[in-house]
This record gives C-alpha cells, structure tokens and sequence, in this order.
C-alpha cells in the first residue's frame, strides 16, 4: 500500500511496470517500513532516469541464502565510475539530465545505508544509454518470521 502513490504516478505517466516476482519467498528478518522506503528510492530514481524509455522491470527471486531484488530501467545508463560514485552521499551524475531532474543525491545513498543495516549489499551495473540495474541482496536468516 505504501508504493501506491508512486505506482499511479508510474502508471499515470504510461510507463511500462514489469514485475517480476517469484511464486514462493521465503521470510526475511527486515524491517518492513525500511524496506519500502528501500524500494520506492529505488523505483522513484528509475522513473527520474528513464527518459522517453518508459519502461521499469521489478524482480523478486530467491538465489540460495540470499533474497534478491532488482530494478532495471531503460534510461540513460551510468559509466562504470558512476556505478560506484552513486551511492555516495550527495553525488549526482553529470549530465544533462541532471539538470531536468529534481534530487539532492540522497535516495541511493539511504537505499545504500539500508541495505547495509539488513547486512546486505547493493550495486549498480549499466551501460551508458542502455539503462541500469540495482541489484540488492539480503541474507536469508534460519527461522526467520517477519
């Protein structure tokens, strides 16, 4: 419910929404309020950087011990630098997007700070005007209930 008003605003502008999300997911020890603020920065800063390529792809799988997550878009893609550069606190890219797009260079650095305190990892891989992909994973823990 959380995502909600960011989903309307996906679907209002006519983008293309593709969810990815595996039949059976095994509970995770994670905050919940965290991990949709994770997401909707993740998904808000693949809508920003989408350009005329309207297109998002949402994935939910499990890989062994580790729940993943991935957000891909279409857009204008990152150098191998940036990828590494964007989850630093208040760094933008240089473009000329840039300069169209609303942000402090926050969002990615707070996905980044949660991930982190789940004792997961977060990266970035893209090719310049290609699109980029944010892949978080997060342990699985034995017992887990929530």
């Amino acid at each position: 419910q959380a995502l909600h008003p960011l989903l309307d605003k996906l679907q209002a502008e006519r983008f293309e929404l593709d969810v990815d999300i595996a039949n059976t997911l095994p509970k995770i020890v994670a905050d919940p309020d965290m991990l949709v603020v994770l997401l909707s920065n993740l998904l808000e800063n693949a809508y920003k950087y989408s350009a005329e390529k309207k297109y998002i792809k949402l994935s939910v799988y499990c890989e062994g011990q580790t729940l993943t997550f991935a957000v891909s878009d279409h857009g204008i893609g990152l150098s191998p630098s940036d990828c590494q550069k964007v989850f630093d606190g208040f760094y933008r890219v240089k473009t000329e997007a840039q300069h169209n797009t609303q942000g402090c260079g926050l969002g990615l650095n707070i996905a980044k700070y949660i991930v982190e305190n789940h004792q997961g990892s977060i990266s970035a891989s893209s090719e310049l005007g290609q699109g980029t992909t944010f892949t978080v994973k997060l342990p699985l823990h034995q017992g887990a209930t929530t």
